[in-house]
């Protein structure tokens, strides 16, 4: 899996964390790139004008609220929860989780990442981890 690592104690429980490295930051943007070429063409747009704006994230890495440098210009029409379609995680070849990006108030608000193997994710996936529908 990708490189935004956390720290996992006793197994099961990962550290909150806050990064604003840009490498991380391009990582998650990535993510949410994918996440945005699986949504219709006018939500698209609005994700993906989203996307700059990021600035920080934080919280274990299966739950990172996002934050922005601005507030963006064009909010998503979507009600408040998680954002239409699925993105499944891949790890050799199978399923082992779901990335789910939740919307509040227009805007792109937190990157979920909901595993179904008995171990918590120890980093983000790769973009080439994850099958978009």
């Amino acid at each position: 899996m990708g490189t935004f690592k956390g720290v996992v104690e006793d197994g099961d429980d990962l550290d909150p964390m806050t990064t604003d490295d840009v490498s991380t930051l391009s990582h998650i943007q990535a993510l949410l790139g994918a996440i945005a070429s699986g949504q219709e063409p006018g939500e698209q747009i609005v994700l993906l004008s989203q996307l700059n704006l990021i600035e920080r994230a934080s919280g274990p890495i299966t739950m990172l609220k996002l934050a922005f440098s601005a507030s963006p210009r064009l909010l998503l029409k979507q009600a408040d929860g998680p954002i239409k379609g699925r993105v499944i995680v891949l790890s050799e070849r199978e399923e082992v989780g779901e990335l789910i990006l939740s919307v509040k108030g227009g805007r792109a608000d937190t990157l979920e990442f909901a595993w179904w193997t008995d171990v918590p994710p120890t980093s983000l996936p790769a973009r080439d981890e994850l099958i978009i529908s």
